[in-house]
């Protein structure tokens, strides 16, 4: 079971370094670099989006790197942002 959890932690942070991509054309970290600031350049990135402040959160919550933080699939689904007209 904790396999599949991991999974569903993991597809949300895709999901979202995907949909970041889609939006800007552009990826929301260097993934070259190997640096305990990514976490600052990702959220950095998503606040400088033309995004409604739900999107940038949902965003945030899907990239985040500390897995406790980042939103599961099912969690995400109850997010304002996937709520919003």
């Amino acid at each position: 079971m904790k396999q599949i959890v991991h999974f569903y932690f993991f597809y949300s942070r895709s999901a979202g370094a995907t949909l970041f991509n889609l939006l800007t054309g552009k990826f929301p970290y260097d993934c070259l670099k190997n640096s305990p600031k990514v976490e600052n350049e990702i959220q950095s990135n998503i606040r400088s989006l033309k995004l409604s402040d739900n999107g940038k959160s949902a965003l945030g919550y899907m990239l985040t790197t500390e897995s406790t933080k980042r939103f599961s699939t099912e969690r995400l689904k109850d997010h304002p942002w996937f709520h919003e007209k």
